[in-house]
């Protein structure tokens, strides 16, 4: 930490700064004292940003989306969104994230992990039980606080349903374990684990080499290929929430004093598990059951709530095992308006020989993902982890083989069938460089450059709005006759050309001025330094465009006529000067 440099400011909203740290990706970054003297870490929103109106929204969606989830295990955030100069305080100046400790100093041992374990399971849990979900969860996200491992929710969470939920991200509890399971295997043994071999795994997967031989073995039930071979948080807490072997860890990495090795931290953690699985049950449960008449939970020997009959059982509805298995498939057929809709069947092969017990098909759920080693006419499907370019399955029906009836499931890109179990797989695409490759038509997408990640967002000014999608092409001929058609955005699958995406874009201009023409009528309010345009019929006009061009600034272009102009900050192209006169 640096002493503060003259001309910065000595307090930012009520925090109080006592050097610097440095510069962040969001702008300069200052160690701070919260009212209660709390240290905390202060981020000064860069001007560039700052003045960006798609940062702002996307900074407003982000510190609203960590604020909603509470709890012992993730690091509060407080900010200032609407400031001309925002900032967000949050996180403790200094402390290590988990990527820099192991970066550091090498894996963490045995009994450190299973704290680590611990905080995480509560963390993840607060965020699904508050009903968001959590994207792009890595190793720096998670800081190794003085009082014990936190999650940094900030830019991580956002919301799991409704009109502003990103697709792809964490939102079943099968996926927070499976993420769980590749933290820790990094905090363990300094790697990401490996992706998933093709074959099915007979038998409980192998212990990840660890020292603790119960932590490794629940490492690597983590992360099982398959959802329903995945333990519970719960089951993960009760499991690793008891003291590990190793005695205190070192000194400087975590405290002696670890509440959550405590009664009281350990049922912090249940408590917030408890709350996302009654959420969920309550959101997938049409029976109107009264939970609140069930038996209150019980101490139980070792110290922990006894949850029996408060939770659903652990154990998954389909049994381990695996195969390499093919089937019928149908893909999508090109349609503009943002649905999949069936082409039909191709053959491919059909394996009725295979155990239930060894087959990842026939015991598939929605959430498990799976790898495509043969062609989209011909499939050969292998269960695998989720993760980018692989299927996960948005939806999985049972007595039928008519892929027309994934028409209507969300997110579907490809549909395969198998006639003689009976199983279809409605699969969606997961792709690795941004949420837009999903986006709908009406809903909004930015990207800062064509290469760049695109991702999906609320509408807001200097935004995207998605006129149409079209697959299986990367042609932007089809978009060059659309009303209002500004940009054309392309999403490339490798070997798969009935996946390709074109979505075809209006960029959110101010008002409709943006996207006026000469002679066009508009209703002008506001003031001449600020003016608003809204296009109207003539006869409700006060004023008509006399010209426009792509120029920003070009008031020579207007001659004595009055003008109003705009830039978007990453497309120069579709900036514009519109001149106009009074009707």
């Amino acid at each position: 930490m640096e002493p503060l440099r003259p001309g910065e400011p000595a307090q930012v909203g009520p925090y109080p700064l006592v050097g610097r740290l440095g510069t962040g990706p969001l702008g300069e970054q200052y160690a701070g004292r919260g009212p209660d003297g709390r240290p905390v870490t202060v981020t000064l929103v860069m001007p560039q940003l700052a003045g960006d109106p798609v940062f702002r929204a996307v900074f407003r969606r982000d510190v609203a989306a960590a604020r909603r989830v509470g709890g012992p295990f993730v690091l509060p955030v407080d900010a200032d969104t609407e400031s001309p100069a925002p900032w967000l305080a949050t996180g403790v100046p200094e402390a290590p994230t988990l990527a820099s400790a192991v970066a550091g100093s090498g894996p963490l041992p045995p009994h450190v992990l299973r704290d680590l374990a611990v905080a995480l399971a509560g963390a993840m849990g607060a965020v699904l039980a508050s009903g968001g979900a959590l994207f792009g969860l890595e190793p720096a996200h998670v800081v190794l606080t003085p009082e014990g491992p936190r999650l940094a929710a900030y830019g991580v969470t956002g919301p799991a349903r409704g009109p502003h939920a990103a697709p792809g991200g964490i939102r079943t509890e099968a996926d927070a374990v499976y993420t769980l399971g590749a933290l820790l295997h990094f905090a363990a043994t300094g790697r990401p684990p490996a992706p998933a071999a093709g074959g099915w795994q007979q038998g409980p997967p192998p212990p990840v080499p660890v020292p603790d031989p119960v932590l490794g073995q629940a490492i690597a039930e983590c992360l099982a290929p398959r959802a329903a071979g995945r333990p519970s948080l719960r089951g993960l807490v009760e499991r690793l929430g008891g003291v590990g072997p190793g005695g205190v860890p070192a000194a400087g990495l975590i405290p002696r004093q670890r509440w959550w090795r405590t009664g009281a931290g350990q049922a912090a953690a249940l408590v917030a598990v408890l709350a996302l699985v009654t959420g969920v049950a309550l959101a997938t449960d049409g029976s109107g059951d009264d939970f609140g008449g069930k038996p209150a939970a019980q101490a139980s020997a070792p110290g922990l709530p006894d949850l029996n009959g408060l939770l659903p059982s652990d154990k998954g509805p389909g049994a381990d095992g695996s195969s390499t298995d093919g089937g019928d498939s149908g893909s999508d057929s090109g349609s503009s308006d943002g649905s999949s809709s069936g082409s039909g069947s191709s053959g491919g092969s059909d394996l009725p020989g295979d155990e239930p017990s060894a087959d990842p098909i026939a015991a598939a759920a929605v959430g498990d993902c799976f790898t495509n080693s043969g062609t989209a006419a011909s499939p050969q499907l292998a269960a695998t982890y989720c993760g980018p370019q692989t299927f996960k399955a948005v939806a999985v029906l049972r007595g039928t083989t008519d892929t027309h009836q994934c028409d209507s499931v969300a997110e579907d890109d490809w549909n395969v069938s198998y006639p003689s179990r009976g199983v279809l797989l409605c699969l969606s695409y997961q792709y690795d460089h941004g949420t837009a490759y999903h986006a709908k038509n009406g809903t909004c997408v930015y990207g800062s450059s064509a290469s760049s990640d695109w991702d999906q967002l609320d509408c807001q000014t200097g935004a995207f709005t998605v006129i149409a999608r079209y697959t299986g092409t990367l042609s932007s001929d089809r978009c060059k006759s659309l009303r209002n058609d500004d940009w054309s955005e392309h999403f490339g699958v490798t070997g798969r050309t009935d996946l390709d995406v074109t979505l075809c874009l209006s960029m959110v201009y101010p008002d409709d001025a943006g996207h006026a023409v000469q002679n066009q009528c508009m209703k002008f309010t506001g003031t001449y330094a600020k003016p608003v345009m809204h296009a109207v019929s003539c006869a409700k006009a006060n004023v008509i465009v006399t010209g426009r061009t792509s120029k920003y600034n070009d008031k020579k272009f207007c001659g004595n006529d009055a003008w109003t102009t705009w830039k978007p900050n990453d497309y120069p192209g579709l900036a514009y000067t519109m001149c106009y006169r009074q009707r």
